[in-house]
């Protein structure tokens, strides 16, 4: 059987982002806040690492950094996937860390190498410059 629960994570962390790209209107942010606030109440998705993907990206495009470092690190103790360690990049780069952005971006590249991966890390969340933060990964573009 599906895991509607886990589904409804997943929507929840897919209008996250489509949220960064291109804001909702407040009818549409109303509701997904409420459908994180739900996520919340889920016996089944305490602890989850697509739950902690949730948090830190709610939590980054708000501006709680310490938060979302919390929230991924949880999230990369469940699962070490690429994904996780796109956000732990994302919250290197916030704080000033480009060294520690980098490393955690290269580790999501080794992860899932590929030009999807590549996007994500530019674009997720907010936008990133290869060349200023991890130039190493400049050499697996697409040309």
């Amino acid at each position: 059987a599906p895991n509607f629960h886990y589904l409804l994570a997943e929507k929840a962390l897919v209008d996250l982002l489509r949220n960064s790209y291109q804001p909702f209107d407040s009818p549409a942010l109303a509701q997904l806040r409420a459908d994180i606030s739900h996520l919340a109440t889920i016996p089944e998705l305490k602890n989850t690492p697509i739950v902690q993907q949730v948090l830190a990206v709610d939590a980054l495009t708000q501006g709680r950094i310490d938060e979302a470092h919390r929230a991924i690190d949880l999230g990369i103790e469940l699962q070490m996937s690429w994904l996780n360690y796109v956000l732990l990049g994302k919250v290197y780069e916030m704080q000033g860390q480009n060294h520690l952005a980098a490393d955690s971006y290269i580790t999501a590249f080794n992860l899932r190498p590929g030009e999807d991966t590549l996007h994500w890390i530019t674009n997720g969340v907010f936008q990133t410059s290869l060349t200023n933060v991890v130039p190493y990964l400049n050499n697996y573009q697409r040309q």
